[in-house]
């Protein structure tokens, strides 16, 4: 295709599009950095604003462009498609032929949608897209003739959200029981920590102790491992062995995926301590919410989350004075 055949998308610029793009200009030191940062808030704005007319869901708020420190020292122009990938939405003036990339291929990076500005800024044109090449660094300009039409660009993300409603089909579960009576180190009196290649379970590949959901819960048995203190009530029992801790993986893109932990009672007619608790702390050490224990007692997961290839998180389980702690870290290449 030649500059002369890219079929024009004409999207408007509401007044609320230049309000953002005036208030993040605002923010900068210089007015060279002033004017990148309007265009390149218009920029994503328009691409939003045509993806919604292809009820395509994206995330304004996710993105580079919209964080106010990636902003100040950076050339940003990211769009989120959540659960597909990012979007660099760049633009041009009338008149130019080609289109410069910035150097940072953005993780998850889908492509390039570039614009084209008039000169009173009340619209945009989309001019074409430019696919992503996974492993290999953009070049510093690309010609607009070289841009694929939007139909590609449609046909090209329909295909990256049916591959990811494949890998949503191929979540991984696998279960563990976990014994809080016995979590700590004998000889430190420190929690024993397990460490976890998700990377692994991908590929079919678990530590030892773990298991798959089925041969964890199917068919049920009453275990024998458990005991209760004297004064226990039928929902306060604290278990042995026979509390299950229950992590699912859901591939979000090659390089993503969503972690969901849980902690199940496996023992029919039993239920999860009341002051148990799960924390996911990761590699900051920040720590995700749990949720509220389920009605019947039988449930407590946290707050789900995604991991991204060379994270670690730890899982950390408390019950009274005993703390159970496994870590986890997402290597592919081992």
């Amino acid at each position: 295709m030649n500059s002369t055949e890219i079929p024009m998308v004409n999207i408007p610029l509401a007044s609320k599009a230049h309000q953002l793009a005036g208030q993040f200009a605002a923010e900068q030191i210089s007015a060279d950095k002033s004017k990148q940062v309007y265009l390149n808030t218009l920029s994503v704005y328009a691409v939003s604003r045509y993806l919604k007319r292809l009820q395509v869901k994206t995330d304004l708020s996710q993105g580079d462009s919209w964080n106010a420190g990636m902003r100040l020292f950076f050339d940003v122009a990211d769009l989120v498609l959540p659960g597909i990938g990012k979007l660099e939405c760049r633009w041009v003036k009338p008149g130019d032929t080609t289109c410069a990339l910035p150097p940072d291929v953005t993780e998850d990076l889908i492509g390039y949608l570039v614009v084209q500005f008039k000169e009173n800024l009340e619209q945009a044109q989309l001019l074409g897209f430019y696919p992503a090449v996974a492993g290999t660094n953009p070049p510093e300009l690309i010609k607009l003739k070289e841009l694929k039409s939007g139909e590609f660009f449609i046909d090209h993300i329909t295909k990256l959200e049916a591959a990811r409603i494949r890998r949503r089909q191929e979540s991984v579960i696998r279960a563990k029981r976990i014994n809080l009576t016995n979590a700590n180190n004998l000889a430190s009196g420190q929690p024993k920590v397990e460490e976890n290649n998700l990377g692994q379970w991908l590929k079919g590949i678990a530590e030892q102790g773990w298991q798959t959901f089925e041969e964890v819960f199917s068919p049920p048995v009453l275990s024998t491992a458990y005991t209760m203190r004297e004064d226990a009530t039928k929902d306060s029992i604290v278990l042995n062995d026979s509390i299950v801790l229950v992590v699912t993986l859901t591939p979000i893109t090659e390089q993503k995926v969503g972690v969901r932990v849980q902690l199940h009672s496996c023992v029919e007619k039993l239920l999860l301590p009341k002051n148990l608790q799960i924390m996911i702390i990761d590699q900051s050490g920040k720590i995700f919410k749990q949720k509220p224990m389920e009605q019947d007692g039988k449930l407590l997961e946290a707050e789900v989350f995604s991991a991204q290839k060379g994270e670690r998180f730890t899982v950390k389980v408390v019950e009274g004075d005993n703390i159970y702690l496994e870590d986890f870290f997402l290597d592919f290449h081992s």
